[in-house]
């Protein structure tokens, strides 16, 4: 995997990932990362949001984490300066859209690994996956197993004789000053470590969820078995207060609301320390698998085959949530807490 540079030596490879998108994406996409760098001896690159770069800055395997303004769809001579400035060998991209592949193709990266579609197809520097071809014939269907075949595509040979002895080490890493961060949180509501559990309510990227208000009839339920912490952000906060903030003072007693900054390892220090997590399919639940933190996945059908959980328990909604009838979710309700009981037993 050597290649000349321009004084006729040889120069590391250069892959780079861009990421417009948020942490469960970045999460799954840790072990194609690792494979890159140890099987490549890659500098990898990570174009992503700034919500990412807590999370990767602590992986020896990216050699940089670069942030961009993705609001620029693609439009922004700013970014197109930035990834250029690489010279990547190898640009990985998911999510394809006309826009981004038009822009891509302006970038000087010499080949771009990126789903089949009619721009791509037509370029001769781009290396085209066909998603339906995996589907369909991939036992694994996992967003993990996917992205890895990106990364064979680089060189698929050297790929295919390295992936059997590769050993993952692709753990989040949470620094000391997050740890103590929830601990002092922790110990002001005189909380322990595993003494109680999380519910995240919170999901952008699925419509199959519960609402607010049904999460919060879950949530009370729950805080009569164990302790329930809320994470919440600048977004969803202050509307949720409002929201939360009517139930009865002795039950409030049980449920405890952890605002978070913009730090992501705060959530994955709170995640470390709970009993469990109970949430949607999002990035909450993802970083909870990477942590090894048994959870209660509220998902749609198949999403357990894209992003299965670390113990793979989970509550199906079979509709989006405008859909579902109050029968429907009294039952999600009800099978979710019968889970949960059998966690913590």
């Amino acid at each position: 995997m050597k290649n000349i540079d321009l004084r006729g030596g040889y120069k590391q490879l250069c892959v780079g990932y861009y990421c417009p998108y948020g942490i469960g994406d970045m999460v799954a996409t840790l072990d194609m990362l690792y494979a890159i760098k140890t099987i490549f001896k890659a500098k990898v690159i990570v174009f992503g949001a700034k919500n990412t770069q807590k999370l990767l800055e602590n992986f020896d395997f990216i050699d940089k984490v670069e942030i961009i303004d993705f609001a620029a769809r693609g439009g922004n001579q700013q970014v197109l300066k930035q990834i250029n400035s690489f010279y990547c060998d190898y640009l990985i991209a998911f999510h394809t859209k006309s826009f981004l592949v038009k822009f891509l193709l302006q970038t000087n990266v010499k080949r771009i690994i990126i789903r089949l579609k009619w721009l791509s197809f037509l370029s001769p520097r781009c290396i085209t996956i066909n998603i339906s071809f995996i589907k369909r014939f991939f036992k694994d269907r996992s967003e993990r197993a996917k992205f890895l075949y990106y990364a064979r595509k680089i060189n698929p040979k050297l790929y295919d004789e390295k992936i059997k002895n590769l050993c993952f080490n692709t753990r989040i890493k949470i620094p000391t000053k997050n740890q103590i961060f929830i601990q002092n949180f922790l110990n002001s509501y005189k909380l322990k470590e595993k003494d109680f559990i999380i519910i995240n309510p919170f999901a952008v990227s699925t419509p199959y969820n519960l609402s607010i208000q049904d999460y919060i009839a879950l949530i009370c339920k729950a805080s009569l078995m164990k302790k329930v912490i809320i994470p919440t952000y600048e977004a969803v906060h202050q509307e949720f207060m409002e929201q939360i903030n009517s139930l009865d003072t002795l039950l409030n007693k049980q449920i405890f609301i952890f605002k978070n900054d913009e730090d992501i390892l705060n959530l994955a220090a709170l995640l470390y320390y709970s009993k469990c997590l109970i949430s949607p399919s999002t990035g909450t639940i993802h970083l909870a698998t990477n942590l090894e933190i048994p959870s209660i996945g509220l998902y749609p059908y198949k999403d357990d085959e894209q992003w299965p959980t670390f113990n793979k328990n989970y509550v199906f909604i079979p509709k989006p949530q405008k859909e579902l009838s109050k029968q429907e979710i009294d039952e999600i309700i009800e099978e979710c807490l019968d889970r949960l009981k059998q966690l913590l037993d």
